[in-house]
């Protein structure tokens, strides 16, 4: 795509450079398979192709975020003759944060959380700085590399999936076509659906929601309420999620500072950064299994 030409991603070629394995994701216009270097590198990687319609939404996002600690990395683009746009992408061995949470109902800690919390939010904070808003903030794009009980700083968590991202500065050809995660994302946002609604404050209330559903061993928000027409009401009447448990105090004064209804009150991506930085959690352990219990 002329429009990645900037970003001097390097290119690579099938049969030559690496060869595709088997299929990991499909949906009709992006497919993601195992990918395996013939050269001599040996990162585990994803093959991720795109039609030309998802890479005009989706690819530069990617690339304008690019060598981010807690960002998925993009290693390189693929030539072809089907007018896809193909990434070479590192490989996350455990998944998704929400699939992750449901697999392994063992002992967490609220530390491991809240040092998986501090990398979203690192993250979140340089997407913001580039004037990108995610717009689908959720644990099931956050990938996850390490889990370790023994050592905090060995966690390591990285966003991933530009689809609903935008542009502050760029209003989209189809303003209020836009999709839109009912159960995660802003009020300002349900009331009109406007592009000036989406901000950096847009995403820190999506984040609340994000730590809300870790906590919660991955239970979607709202689980009680079947039509998302009901959520959007309810959330329009500032009805917010409970506070899971177990949860510290820090955590959830966070959540609903989050969840402020005036977006100017949220705290920014920074602030949350410092917030989590100086949380003080106790090491208790935390028993995933049970954790959907909300007071």
């Amino acid at each position: 795509m002329a429009v990645l030409s900037k970003y001097n991603l390097e290119e690579y070629q099938y049969g030559v450079h690496v060869r595709k394995g088997h299929q990991l994701y499909m949906m009709s216009e992006k497919k993601i398979y195992f990918g395996q270097w013939i050269t001599s590198r040996n990162d585990a990687i994803v093959i991720v192709e795109m039609s030309e319609n998802i890479a005009k939404r989706e690819a530069k996002f990617y690339l304008e975020v690019n060598h981010h600690d807690y960002i998925i990395r993009t290693f390189a683009s693929v030539r072809n003759e089907l007018n896809l746009t193909i990434f070479i992408q590192e490989y996350a061995p455990q998944g998704d944060l929400a699939d992750y949470l449901i697999d392994n109902p063992s002992k967490f800690t609220l530390p491991i959380f809240a040092e998986m919390f501090l990398q979203i939010a690192d993250a979140m904070r340089h997407i913001a700085s580039k004037r990108i808003v995610h717009g689908d903030l959720g644990c099931r794009n956050v990938l996850v590399f390490r889990v370790d009980e023994t050592q905090l700083k060995n966690n390591l968590v990285k966003i991933t999936d530009f689809g609903l991202a935008r542009f502050i500065d760029k209003k989209p050809a189809r303003e209020n076509e836009s999709v839109v995660p009912i159960r995660y994302c802003a009020p300002e946002i349900l009331r009109t659906n406007r592009h000036s609604d989406y901000s950096e404050k847009s995403d820190v209330y999506s984040l609340g929601v994000l730590i809300w559903e870790a906590l919660s061993n991955s239970e979607i928000p709202y689980s009680t309420v079947d039509k998302d027409d009901v959520v959007k009401e309810m959330k329009l009447n500032n009805e917010n999620l409970t506070r899971p448990h177990p949860c510290s105090d820090g955590l959830w004064n966070l959540m609903k500072k989050c969840w402020h209804t005036n977006p100017d009150v949220r705290p920014s991506f920074e602030r949350i950064n410092e917030e989590l930085s100086e949380l003080d959690v106790s090491s208790n352990e935390v028993d995933l299994s049970s954790v959907a219990i909300h007071e």
